[in-house]
């Protein structure tokens, strides 16, 4: 796969369109691939295996439907599943390797989950500017 890097710059760049069942689908198995490739490439093939799920919109169990609208992703580790908003593919990969760190780490914004997307942007992932900005202690 291309090395492109997400083009996200903040949650309020989403939703210019609606996605169509056929793209949902198409992009669903792209990110499903990307979830496989990264836990090789950036995670030494140790977090089990996630089904990443498109949602448009995304509406996250538990979370005011109004409080939803800030959130692109979302991890529920007792289902084993990631839910994406439905972006176009590849904008959303630094979404996507967020939660995977979530999945690392086992832990919510802490000092542990900024230890590992230091990691992860060392390691040149795709983390995108908005996990950059937020996460990664010194930028590479």
């Amino acid at each position: 796969m291309g090395a492109t890097r997400s083009t996200l710059s903040t949650w309020k760049d989403r939703k210019r369109h609606r996605a169509t069942a056929a793209q949902l689908a198409e992009w669903e198995e792209q990110y499903q691939r990307h979830f496989e490739d990264f836990n090789r490439k950036y995670f030494a093939n140790t977090l089990p295996s996630y089904r990443v799920t498109l949602h448009d919109p995304l509406i996250v169990p538990g979370t005011p439907a109004e409080m939803s609208k800030y959130i692109a992703g979302y991890c529920d580790k007792k289902r084993r599943r990631i839910l994406l908003e439905a972006f176009p593919f590849p904008k959303g990969e630094g979404i996507l390797l967020h939660e995977m760190a979530h999945i690392a780490t086992n832990v919510h914004h802490g000092p542990r989950f900024r230890q590992e997307m230091t990691r992860l942007a060392a390691l040149g992932a795709p983390l995108g500017p908005v996990n950059l900005a937020t996460y990664v202690a010194d930028r590479p």
